[in-house]
Protein backbone atom coordinates (compact mmCIF):
# COMPACT_ATOMS: atom_id res chain seq x y z
CA UNK A 1 0.00 0.00 0.00
CA UNK A 2 2.50 2.69 -1.12
CA UNK A 3 4.38 2.37 2.21
CA UNK A 4 0.96 3.91 4.00
CA UNK A 5 0.11 2.28 7.04
CA UNK A 6 -2.86 0.91 7.63
CA UNK A 7 -3.46 2.56 11.05
CA UNK A 8 -2.70 5.79 9.45
CA UNK A 9 -5.26 5.44 6.57
CA UNK A 10 -7.81 4.23 9.15
CA UNK A 11 -6.96 7.33 11.84
CA UNK A 12 -8.32 9.89 8.59
CA UNK A 13 -11.21 8.04 7.77
CA UNK A 14 -14.85 10.03 9.50
CA UNK A 15 -17.03 6.80 10.51
CA UNK A 16 -20.66 8.40 11.18
CA UNK A 17 -22.63 7.44 14.27
CA UNK A 18 -23.29 4.13 13.45
CA UNK A 19 -19.43 3.36 12.60
CA UNK A 20 -19.69 3.29 9.04
CA UNK A 21 -18.56 5.10 6.05
CA UNK A 22 -19.53 4.67 2.39
CA UNK A 23 -17.38 3.00 0.07
CA UNK A 24 -17.01 4.22 -3.52
CA UNK A 25 -15.02 1.40 -5.68
CA UNK A 26 -14.10 2.40 -9.22
CA UNK A 27 -12.04 0.40 -12.12
CA UNK A 28 -8.66 0.91 -12.13
CA UNK A 29 -8.57 1.62 -16.00
CA UNK A 30 -11.81 3.34 -16.24
CA UNK A 31 -12.56 5.13 -13.52
CA UNK A 32 -16.27 3.86 -13.51
CA UNK A 33 -18.14 3.01 -10.71
CA UNK A 34 -18.40 -0.64 -9.73
CA UNK A 35 -20.29 -0.16 -6.73
CA UNK A 36 -21.41 1.86 -3.78
CA UNK A 37 -21.27 -0.13 0.01
CA UNK A 38 -20.33 0.72 3.77
CA UNK A 39 -17.30 -0.05 5.72
CA UNK A 40 -16.45 -0.42 9.13
CA UNK A 41 -13.30 0.37 10.76
CA UNK A 42 -12.70 -4.04 10.63
CA UNK A 43 -13.34 -3.96 7.11
CA UNK A 44 -11.32 -1.42 6.22
CA UNK A 45 -8.32 -3.06 7.80
CA UNK A 46 -8.95 -6.64 6.70
CA UNK A 47 -8.95 -5.00 2.67
CA UNK A 48 -5.93 -3.09 3.70
CA UNK A 49 -4.56 -6.27 4.60
CA UNK A 50 -6.03 -8.71 2.52
CA UNK A 51 -6.04 -6.11 -0.35
CA UNK A 52 -9.42 -7.50 -1.40
CA UNK A 53 -12.84 -6.11 -0.50
CA UNK A 54 -15.02 -6.50 2.37
CA UNK A 55 -17.77 -4.68 3.17
CA UNK A 56 -20.15 -4.66 6.30
CA UNK A 57 -24.05 -5.50 5.29
CA UNK A 58 -26.01 -2.98 6.56
CA UNK A 59 -29.32 -5.18 6.28
CA UNK A 60 -27.46 -9.39 7.37
CA UNK A 61 -25.74 -7.14 9.89
CA UNK A 62 -22.17 -9.03 9.29
CA UNK A 63 -18.83 -9.05 6.98
CA UNK A 64 -19.52 -9.20 3.30
CA UNK A 65 -16.47 -10.46 1.33
CA UNK A 66 -17.37 -9.54 -2.18
CA UNK A 67 -16.66 -12.58 -4.45
CA UNK A 68 -17.15 -14.80 -1.65
CA UNK A 69 -20.02 -16.67 -3.02
CA UNK A 70 -19.40 -15.52 -6.92
CA UNK A 71 -15.78 -15.54 -7.52
CA UNK A 72 -15.80 -12.10 -8.41
CA UNK A 73 -13.57 -10.70 -5.81
CA UNK A 74 -12.74 -7.00 -5.88
CA UNK A 75 -8.61 -6.33 -5.77
CA UNK A 76 -7.13 -3.62 -3.84
CA UNK A 77 -4.57 -1.85 -5.58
Amino acid sequence: MSGIDSAEIIARLKFDEHGLIPAIVQDVSTGRVLSVAYMTRETVELSLKELQTFFWSRRRQKIWHKGETSGNVQRIR
